[in-house]
């Protein structure tokens, strides 16, 4: 999340522009972030989800004030140790309000914290080297494996002496091919909801570059693999987290052919497809 937001860009001076586009940004792919309104039915109104929101507000103040101002070194050493520094704030923060009230502590997201660092981070321009991008493949590939450790058993009992953590944990878990099907059926509603730019940006983009838009947010990687493990936090399990880990794999394993799909939408886009923006021009000879 550090190198996301160091990609991240915006032109203060055309914010009123950005609203649209935060909108489509925010339906197609961002409702994972909002993690309040689904704590709120699970613990009830407490000042802790208010201290919460404050805490994530201030970040993205801090991440809109000093947007790649911040000269910090940048190299993979530099890099794991800000990750390091990160989770244990995150943690230092959890076992301080776990002291003031147990039932209820604040679980700061380590994953906000790290993208407004790379907000923060000045941009040289300058590519990373082969040496950065295998540290950074290597780091992927442990996180997604701890990930994999993280999941509970998905077949067979909990020994009798625990406890289920929550009624979706409690469940019993449905054959192989049911949930293949629902693995297949949640994986492709979720790749439907990610459609939704095509019905926008239709006077700026072709049908095909919209297309390709919205393909590209089909593969997963860390973040939701991260989001996965938020909900095992928050007891998550059964056949849930089952279909949800399934989903999540066969989404990456797609990735290859979602890239060749990208690619061939994006070459048919610039190639002079028919269907590019008529309305565009009319408005324009307009």
């Amino acid at each position: 999340m550090i190198h996301v937001g160091r990609e991240f860009e915006i032109d203060k001076g055309r914010l009123r522009a950005y609203g649209w586009d935060y909108a489509i940004a925010m339906t197609a792919a961002t409702f994972p972030w909002l993690m309040i309104p689904l704590k709120m039915p699970i613990v009830g109104l407490a000042w802790q989800m208010g201290a919460t929101l404050a805490i994530m507000l201030i970040q993205l103040w801090i991440a809109w004030r000093w947007l790649h101002s911040l000269a910090l070194p940048r190299t993979w050493p530099w890099v794991l140790t800000y990750a390091a520094a990160l989770t244990a704030f995150c943690e230092a923060i959890y076992l301080v309000s776990e002291l003031i009230d147990e039932t209820v502590p604040i679980y700061l997201e380590v994953l906000l914290p790290a993208f407004v660092l790379g907000c923060v981070m000045r941009r040289d321009g300058e590519d990373a080297g082969p040496r950065e991008r295998s540290v950074a493949n290597a780091v992927s590939a442990c996180f997604m494996a701890l990930v994999g450790l993280s999941m509970p058993p998905f077949t067979g009992h909990a020994p009798t002496s625990e406890a289920p953590t929550s009624v979706s944990a409690g469940l019993q878990i449905p054959s192989w091919g049911s949930l293949a099907l629902h693995t297949l059926a949640v994986t492709i509603l979720s790749n439907i909801g990610k459609l939704f730019p095509l019905a926008c940006y239709r006077r700026e983009a072709s049908l095909a570059e919209r297309a390709a838009l919205a393909v590209a947010m089909w593969p997963r990687g860390e973040v939701g693999a991260g989001v996965l493990v938020l909900g095992i936090s928050y007891g998550l399990g059964g056949p849930m987290l089952a279909v949800a880990s399934f989903s999540l794999a066969l989404n990456l394993l797609l990735t290859g052919p979602y890239i060749l799909l990208v690619k061939r939408l994006v070459t048919r886009a610039a190639s002079g497809a028919p269907d590019r923006r008529p309305r565009a021009r009319a408005a324009a000879a307009g």
